[in-house]
């Protein structure tokens, strides 16, 4: 017997005489087994551990190498029992005795024993399998022993009965096979991974604080190794990417880091952060957000020209074209200097000293107008500049100007005072001519001429260089009649008549094409009628 190794053939001869003496007994022989045990082969997994360069957490410890997989042969042994000398034609049992001395079955075991033609096997008997000739083409001879799986420290026979018929010697050749064993385990291998996630408001203010959290974890089967974490500024302004050190994070962990943000434009906003570790591991995230901000459009209205003197009104417009409402909205109106402020909408409040309008609006919600109105007279000649801000809570300013060209133009008035009641025929008396600018502009080359109906004739004349005449007064030009200046004149004269007489003032200004006339009439008398008697 001889002891088998794992996934290939082995054999076995035992020698027969050409013939034995007739009735002789043959001696038993037995090839004794040795048993060996084959090499041991054990897998062995290779961890290389990484320890990143900057880590809040420490890494863990390396992986030591361990046995993962142990496997043992099984140990099969054939002995051959039987006559070494047998008779022409006589029949000879044979036996073969299987043995697995291994802790392991041996699976698909085949015993092939050659024998040759002239030898006739007439039994063949087996504790476990089947023995049956070998047929046509399966490269073997003589019988197969078919024992399938031989169990640990099992043992199995097969008898055979022999008639050889012819007188030579030949080889009981016996060889065993059964199928090669496989060393195997599971070697797990381990996967880090990384996400982000992101956790505060979707919708802000602008220019408000706001806290967000920001959550990495690992759902993967290995160490995340020298984790990292980058954010991108909102505003590419603010200046490069911010970078953190999260050391070590562990299959299962989290880590969780607050970031303060603080939108400096308005609309939708994208906040973006990426984490890395060892193995090329990368988590992105971009997380949109809404900043809400209010926005204020201010416009001004008025005339484009307007006379010194008279009334202009003026519109402001302001409106929130932004997506939130505008809180605490101040409106101002600075009128030009020498205006004077009439009226103004909205329970506005005027302050005298700076000539200013205010209005004080709570709020003004997300696409709401707001129509303000102010009134005033412009006096000074030339651009008259109207100032308007707006300003509200969040740093929200704007400013709108309207420009007004004021034109100034001379305006003259003549005034006519005659004596009052009945005047004596003969008696002196005054009648007085008033000149007077009303205008915002000098006015040039005024004429005067006071003229007397027949039976009056004036004496003297105050106020001004004048030519007398007959029933008439020509006074000297005036070369220049400054705004809101007047001149008085004075004319002494005497009536000759009785009656009602008539006096006219005409005031004739070429360069204004104006010409003014006012007339007057005093009832002189030159004795009063008698009472009636008394009864």
């Amino acid at each position: 017997s001889e002891t088998m190794n794992p996934g290939a053939a082995q054999s076995t001869a035992v020698r027969a005489p050409a013939r034995a003496a007739p009735g002789t007994a043959a001696p038993a022989v037995a090839t004794a087994a040795r048993e060996s045990r084959e090499p041991q082969y054990v897998a062995q997994s290779d961890v290389t551990s990484r320890v990143p360069a900057r880590s809040e957490t420490p890494a863990s410890a390396p992986t030591q190498d361990t046995v993962v997989v142990r496997r043992s042969s099984p140990s099969i042994s054939v002995e051959t029992i039987g006559p070494r000398k047998i008779t022409i034609g006589k029949q000879a049992t044979y036996k073969l005795v299987l043995k697995n001395s291994g802790d392991m079955a041996a699976a698909d075991v085949v015993v092939n024993i050659a024998i040759p033609e002239w030898a006739e096997v007439v039994d063949a008997k087996s504790t476990a399998g089947l023995a049956e000739p070998a047929a046509a083409g399966e490269n073997h001879q003589g019988l197969l022993w078919k024992l399938g799986t031989l169990g640990a420290s099992a043992r199995e026979e097969l008898s055979l009965e022999v008639v050889p018929h012819k007188s030579q010697p030949f080889e009981l050749d016996v060889r065993w096979s059964q199928a090669p064993l496989a060393s195997q385990t599971t070697v797990e291998v381990q996967e880090p991974k990384l996400a982000i996630s992101l956790e505060g408001a979707k919708e802000v203010a602008f220019g408000e604080r706001n806290t967000y959290k920001l959550t990495l974890t690992n759902p993967g089967t290995g160490d995340a190794e020298n984790v990292a974490i980058t954010l991108v500024p909102l505003n590419p302004a603010d200046g490069a990417p911010a970078s953190h050190s999260l050391g070590v994070i562990r299959p299962g962990e989290k880590k969780t880091i607050e970031i303060e943000l603080v939108a400096r434009q308005s609309g939708h906003v994208t906040i973006q952060a990426e984490a890395t570790a060892n193995g090329d591991l990368k988590a992105s995230l971009e997380e949109e957000v809404l900043v809400r901000r209010a926005a204020l459009d201010v416009a001004i209205t008025g005339s484009k020209m307007q006379f010194s003197g008279a009334p202009a009104v003026y519109t402001i417009h302001v409106k929130n074209s932004g997506n939130a409402p505008a809180r605490n909205i101040r409106v101002a109106c600075r009128l030009p200097q020498q205006s004077e402020h009439l009226a103004s909408s909205n329970s506005a409040t005027h302050k005298v000293e700076s000539n200013m309008v205010q209005w004080t609006i709570d709020s003004l919600e997300s696409g709401a107008e707001l129509k303000l109105s102010t009134k005033c007279v412009l006096r000074a000649a030339g651009a008259n500049k109207v100032e308007v801000s707006c300003v509200a809570d969040g740093d929200l300013q704007q400013v709108a100007i309207a420009s007004t060209q004021v034109n100034a133009v001379a305006d003259l008035a003549l005034e006519v005072a005659d004596p009052s009641g009945p005047v004596p025929v003969g008696q002196d008396m005054v009648y007085e001519v008033r000149v007077r600018n009303r205008g915002s502009k000098g006015a040039e080359s005024v004429d005067v001429v006071a003229y007397f109906a027949n039976g009056i004739e004036p004496l003297s004349v105050e106020g001004g260089a004048a030519e007398i005449r007959a029933g008439m007064v020509v006074f000297r030009t005036i070369p220049v009649l400054d705004a809101g200046k007047d001149i008085v004149y004075k004319i002494k004269a005497r009536a000759e008549t009785q009656g009602n007489l008539r006096f006219r003032a005409e005031l004739i200004c070429q360069p204004l094409d104006t010409k003014l006339t006012q007339e007057e009439a005093t009832l002189f008398y030159t004795d009063l009628p008698e009472a009636p008697a008394a009864r």
